[in-house]
């Protein structure tokens, strides 16, 4: 069983993310963290609530509200193309949820989740790593007590889809990454070389999605609007970013990957952001941290896997 830390900034698939999390059997949801950009982190956090809500989920699972903004740069927006689905489902949910957000805030529940399960916790992270950065920071000894860490983020051998290097959570605050990649011990990088392997289409959820449920309407919705998206640029199916790193989290097998010293570009004209990766073949100091960098995936197990847990809570 994993025992999965959230942090997230809730925005299209991070939610298809976190709704396929509900239907994974060996899958133990033990808090989400949010960060904020076109709407604040205590925001997403309300929709996570609901989301939970909405699903049933009895356990109690905090729900922390986070930064605002990077580290050191202005704020960047971000994709808001399914916001407006986000937001509908959230209003279609009645109620107070303001009160249900853990106290102390993001970097508070990393630290006392990781203390508390000391080797236990897996960090899931699909946004800026700004949460993970300043938990880190305030308290450094958490790297000896975290299983692992995966991220979805970065580009290792392809381009970015923010610039022509960066992806965009790692563009959004490279500073916070260099932090996270430079501090913790096992990290495993999902980043755009098999995320933009891993694809599906409307007609692939319509099999699996009803509509008449508020779930279902939001996955749809979700689905729709980066199809959508991604159809301006000439690509017909959505991409698995988020989705495939929770998959990943609960199923290493599903990704080949290469041990790498993972540098982050802060200070270049054209290039920050962008995720040096120098494999460890290549290196000569050997004894540097190493990331596991995706390089393959199984994408059509990826997109069962997927579609199997979507299909258990949208039924």
């Amino acid at each position: 069983m994993i025992k999965l830390l959230f942090d997230t900034d809730l925005i299209g698939d991070d939610i298809l993310a976190l709704i396929a999390a509900m239907g994974l059997k060996d899958l133990k949801l033990q808090g989400i963290t949010s960060f904020g950009r076109h709407y604040s982190s205590k925001e997403r956090a309300i929709v996570a609530l609901k989301l939970l809500d909405v699903l049933g989920v009895e356990d109690g699972i905090p729900v922390a509200a986070g930064a605002n903004r990077p580290l050191l740069r202005e704020p960047r927006q971000g994709c808001t193309g399914c916001d407006p689905s986000i937001m509908e489902f959230s209003r279609s949910v009645p109620g107070s949820f303001e009160e249900k957000i853990t106290p102390g805030g993001a970097t508070k529940l990393i630290i006392d989740t990781v203390k508390e399960n000391p080797g236990e916790i897996t960090i899931l992270c699909t946004g800026p790593l700004i949460n993970l950065a300043l938990a880190v920071s305030q308290e450094p000894t958490i790297v000896d007590s975290v299983k692992n860490v995966v991220i979805m983020g970065g580009a290792a051998w392809v381009p970015g889809n923010v610039s022509p290097v960066a992806e965009s959570n790692i563009y959004n605050d490279p500073e916070a990454a260099a932090i996270v990649f430079r501090r913790f011990n096992d990290i495993t990088m999902v980043g755009l070389d098999v995320t933009l392997k891993t694809v599906i289409d409307e007609e692939i959820i319509e099999k699996v999605c009803t509509r008449e449920s508020k779930i279902g309407k939001l996955t749809y919705g979700i689905i729709s609007s980066c199809v959508g998206v991604h159809k301006e640029r000439g690509f017909n199916k959505m991409p698995l970013h988020d989705p495939l790193a929770m998959l990943v989290a609960v199923d290493p097998t599903l990704i080949e990957t290469e041990p790498c010293n993972v540098l982050i570009e802060t200070v270049g004209l054209h290039t920050t952001g962008q995720t040096v990766c120098i494999p460890f073949k290549a290196q000569k100091d050997k004894c540097l941290n190493l990331t596991k960098v995706a390089v393959n995936v199984d994408a059509d197990r990826a997109v069962k896997m997927f579609i199997n847990a979507v299909a258990k809570v949208c039924k």
